[in-house]
């Protein structure tokens, strides 16, 4: 679960989580997570340890009337690299690319 615009949190929890393209998603984890911790091995591992990773995504945590905004389901996606440890930054391969309406929104470049 992804919230695009994280402006209303502390400088430490502004995770810098992005569309790279339609089918590429940067992603960065918790600032305890590390490569070599059960949690980073599962993200690189997934496939091998049957784990589907889905991707659900929200440009901002509320609604204009104040309520909690809702997830978009954009799918399963597959690890294709990481950078660094407290955080790891991730490059996600989405299975289906976003749809086009959601692109503004969600910040997406244009292929």
């Amino acid at each position: 679960l992804v919230t695009l615009d994280k402006s209303d949190h502390e400088a430490q929890f502004q995770y810098r989580d992005h569309f790279l393209s339609p089918t590429e998603f940067e992603w960065q984890s918790q600032n305890q997570t590390t490569k070599a911790g059960q949690a980073g091995i599962s993200i690189a591992d997934h496939q091998a340890r049957d784990i589907t990773v889905h991707l659900f995504v929200r440009a901002k945590a509320r609604t204009a009337e104040g309520r909690g905004a809702p997830f978009y389901y954009l799918g399963p996606v597959d690890f294709r690299w990481w950078d660094g440890d407290k955080p790891i930054t991730v490059q996600w391969v989405l299975k289906a690319a976003v749809p086009q309406q959601l692109w503004k929104e969600f910040g997406v470049p244009a292929p």
